[in-house]
């Protein structure tokens, strides 16, 4: 399981140049995503921004009322069912000693909580907590090696 913010669930839903890519190789990797309750919130602000925002200005795909509303149901299968709360003092405390918004610290205490990583690309987030936040091709990267490690495991146990 990894824990994503609503930039990453944009980029799986609506695409972008630049992270579009890296979030789509993660979602090949068919790892359970997790979030904060805030996702949701967070989300439909992002579709409201490709809704509104002129298609100049726009850094992916335009999108209707009608696609704004697909995509949250399908966000909802992506992540729905791993929301999961988190302890107001362990967000604040976040906040205050790294600086980070109080969002920004749900994401970051629920990843703590569960111990996994946060799958971001926020720099302040990444900057912030390293030890927890890592881009979304660092898990790719992670993956894969596990991947091997678990292949020349069995190829030796045998």
């Amino acid at each position: 399981m990894i824990v994503v913010d609503a930039m990453i669930l944009a980029y799986a839903l609506v695409g972008g140049p630049e992270h579009t890519p890296a979030v789509n190789r993660l979602l090949d990797l068919d790892l359970a995503w997790a979030g904060p309750p805030l996702w949701r919130n967070e989300l439909r602000n992002v579709l409201l921004q490709y809704i509104w925002v002129p298609e100049t200005d726009r850094p992916g795909d335009a999108v209707t009322l009608g696609d704004a509303q697909r995509k949250m149901h399908l966000a909802e299968t992506l992540i729905g069912e791993r929301t999961f709360g988190v302890e107001s003092d362990a967000v604040l405390d976040i906040a205050q000693t790294t600086g980070l918004s109080a969002y920004d610290g749900e994401y970051v205490a629920l990843a703590q909580e569960v111990d996994v990583p946060l799958v971001t690309t926020d720099g302040a987030i990444l900057q912030a907590v390293p030890d927890v936040a890592v881009r979304p091709d660092d898990i790719t990267v992670l993956s894969r090696a596990r991947e091997e490690h678990s292949k020349s495991t069995r190829s030796a146990a045998q």
